[in-house]
């Protein structure tokens, strides 16, 4: 068992490795990661959902949103749009409004704030 969580675990850190790799390029997609990762975007989809309970889909959108939040917090750019470009979302007024779901502030409150 614990060999097994040590793999998934090992395996959940390349996959991480790779897509921050990628993470400003908007275009970036699972089946892209797939192909890094050496295996097909089907067996992509069902190992993500069986580690994280999340479609691929849906947990590289959290990844970038996390890493969103550790730059504003970390003021590593000036502005919410650069912010938004560096992990790889287009839309900033989509981006602020997501954000602001997911973390109860607006970006632009962190760059203020911290």
């Amino acid at each position: 068992m614990l060999a097994e969580t040590q793999a998934n675990n090992s395996w959940l850190n390349e996959l991480h490795r790779h897509f921050h790799q990628h993470i400003s390029e908007p275009s970036f997609t699972q089946e892209q990661l797939a192909l890094l990762m050496n295996i097909s975007t089907r067996q992509l989809n069902r190992k993500l959902k069986q580690l994280t309970g999340q479609k691929p889909n849906h947990y590289l959108k959290n990844l970038r949103y996390q890493a969103a939040l550790l730059l504003l917090q970390q003021k590593r750019y000036a502005t919410v749009a650069e912010t938004a470009y560096a992990v790889g979302l287009k839309d900033v007024v989509y981006f602020s409004r997501q954000f602001r779901i997911r973390y109860g502030k607006l970006p632009s409150e962190y760059l203020k704030n911290f």
